[in-house]
């Protein structure tokens, strides 16, 4: 996906050349800020990365809801105690 960013950038400039696009009339970020669209996206990309990483240290665990036992597991399951066999 990045690659493919990257290579949109990279022919961006020649796209009205070929016909294929004029460029925007409205006011983005990469023109306000004067840098490429694909740096743009990767660093953006980047971000929300590390706002998910952020966010989960944040959130404590116990504020996640409990999980649910699984139907068989535990004391009430279907396989006996070693030792025992049914009907003793």
């Amino acid at each position: 996906m990045v690659l493919g960013v990257l290579a949109f950038d990279a022919v961006f400039a020649q796209l009205p050349e070929w016909g294929v696009r004029t460029y925007p009339q409205s006011m983005t970020l990469p023109i306000l800020w004067n840098v490429s669209y694909g740096a743009l996206a990767v660093a953006l990309g980047v971000l929300v990365l590390l706002g998910v990483a952020l966010a989960d240290r944040l959130i404590p665990p116990s504020a996640a809801p409990p999980r649910r036992r699984r139907r068989g597991s535990g004391a009430s399951g279907a396989s006996p105690r070693p030792g025992c066999s049914p009907g003793s």
